[in-house]
């Protein structure tokens, strides 16, 4: 009989155990999975999927968001009698990782801020041909403007002023003609007026573009920069060399450094981040962040056993595999190749880029490492280059000194011709406003309307794409005609001497 009391007692103690254990389940795997640097916030525990679902991961301090993991369990410690649990299929749905990319990383982010440095070119504020192109956009403005403003909104001003002038030849008394000029000078001013702000608007354009026009200068300047830095990193003497502004495999870093920097990021950051889920007291085997954005297998064996992937911004993927002193990084994309290593005080990168254009019709193999260590930042020559390539290179440095430098020069000289041809033609619509002024000041002189200048220049443009259009008329161009067609055409004579 005692024995079944005990028996009894045994079992509704099972019974209690079980049941709370039922009830309680998610606090207690919430409790199993805590350790000192991570917790799962609100976890819910399914037992017949044996899954659990939670709204946060931290990991030291950092939310990684809501995600689910299949949890199981293991015996450990002594006479394997001590409960743990095991995390399988970890998938965290909703992380920032833009977050955790921008994140400081004083290693990681000295290491890519010296890629930065590499990359850097000085690029000048604004090109010539940006400058021509603006500045004749800005001369056929004002051109078009300025004839407007004669035949337009000046026309019936100056055809009133026209026949005043008509009427006082017609008088014959000098009271009448006196109140005649009174009454012409009154129609005058306000048009002289305005034609005085019209020239103060073109000499204000004159002065920005004359102010302007230095840029060329600035640029066939930087230009001749550029060639001699060319020819410094075509020369294979010094490709050893620690200057790194002298070093062809700054090549690597002009044409490929900002993928490599941005590439290398996104993957160093993500390996930070395996790594610190990977230390904690847990035994999670395997983890899918943000649907295959980044994954990792093997995080429960040793290092040497974890794999992953990430998925960078240009789609294409960097290869993570645990080495015994860190993480092999592996980048492939065309014909670019970049093998990290990311250990504790140290990144080291060997970079290989097969360069197409270097000499015409051949593929070059430029090779670099880059290597961070305790801070300090090497840049590696592992280029070998053929007597073939070292041939061609001395033949293309020649060509660049002799050719590339009259090219420069003769493209100066084209450009600066264009902008004094456009600098002529806003002078010359000055000119055209004083001649009209000084028409209606003159008593005996009858404005007439000209042509507007801009059918012309649109005439001009389309024949010659490569210059300035000629924003003149015929006469405008030619100064030897101005006179003479001024008067015959802008202007004629009345016979103001009889009464």
């Amino acid at each position: 009989m005692k024995i079944l009391k005990y028996l009894l007692s045994l079992v509704l103690i099972v019974l209690v155990i079980l049941l709370s254990g039922v009830i309680f389940s998610s606090n207690i795997v919430s409790y199993m999975t805590k350790t000192k640097h991570s917790e799962f916030e609100n976890v819910k525990f399914s037992i017949k999927n044996s899954e659990m679902v939670f709204d946060n991961f931290v990991v030291n301090g950092k939310s990684l968001g809501k995600g689910r993991a299949t949890v199981g369990v293991i015996r450990t410690g002594l006479f394997k009698l001590v409960p743990k649990l095991t995390l399988s299929n970890l998938k965290l749905e909703d992380v920032n990782l833009d977050g955790i990319y921008k994140e400081r990383n004083a290693q990681i982010d000295t290491f890519t801020d010296k890629i930065n440095s590499l990359t850097a070119q000085e690029k000048a504020d604004k090109s010539t041909a940006d400058f021509i192109k603006e500045t004749t956009d800005k001369v056929t403005a004002l051109t078009t403007n300025t004839d407007n403003f004669i035949n337009s909104k000046l026309r019936e001003n100056i055809e009133k002023v026209n026949v005043l002038k008509q009427d006082y030849v017609g008088l014959t008394d000098l009271k009448s003609k006196a109140q005649k000029i009174v009454e012409l000078n009154n129609e005058i001013k306000p048009l002289t007026k305005a034609i005085d702000a019209e020239k103060e608007n073109i000499e204000k354009n004159i002065s920005e573009i004359e102010m302007e026009r230095n840029i060329a200068l600035t640029n066939v300047s930087d230009n001749l920069t550029k060639l001699e830095k060319e020819i410094s990193l075509n020369d294979f003497n010094n490709i050893n060399s620690s200057n790194s502004t002298q070093n062809m495999n700054l090549y690597i870093f002009l044409d490929k450094g900002k993928d490599l920097e941005t590439s290398l990021n996104t993957a160093l950051k993500s390996a930070a981040l395996i790594k610190e889920i990977k230390d904690l007291n847990m035994r999670i085997s395997d983890i899918n962040i943000n649907d295959g954005k980044i994954i990792a297998r093997g995080l429960n064996g040793s290092n040497t056993k974890v794999t992953g992937e990430v998925l960078l911004e240009n789609s294409a993927k960097a290869l993570i595999k645990g080495q015994n002193n860190g993480y092999e990084i592996i980048y492939n994309k065309d014909n670019f190749t970049s093998k990290t290593l990311f250990a504790a005080n140290k990144i080291s990168s060997i970079i290989e880029y097969a360069k197409n254009d270097l000499l015409e019709g051949k593929v070059v193999k430029l090779a670099s490492e880059l290597v961070l260590e305790n801070n300090n930042f090497k840049n590696l020559n592992h280029t070998v280059l053929t007597d073939e390539e070292k041939t061609l290179l001395t033949q293309k440095i020649e060509n660049l000194r002799n050719n590339n430098y009259q090219q420069i020069m003769a493209k100066y000289e084209e450009d600066n011709k264009n902008i004094e041809t456009l600098i002529d033609s806003v002078y010359a619509q000055k000119t055209k406003l004083d001649k009209l002024q000084k028409d209606l000041l003159s008593l005996g002189t009858i404005v007439t309307f000209e042509q507007p200048a801009s059918n012309t220049a649109s005439e001009n443009n389309s024949q010659n794409n490569n210059s300035t259009i000629n924003i003149l008329n015929n006469s405008n161009n030619n100064p030897d005609n101005n006179k003479n067609q001024n008067e015959n055409q802008n202007s004629s004579k009345i016979n103001i001497g009889n009464r």
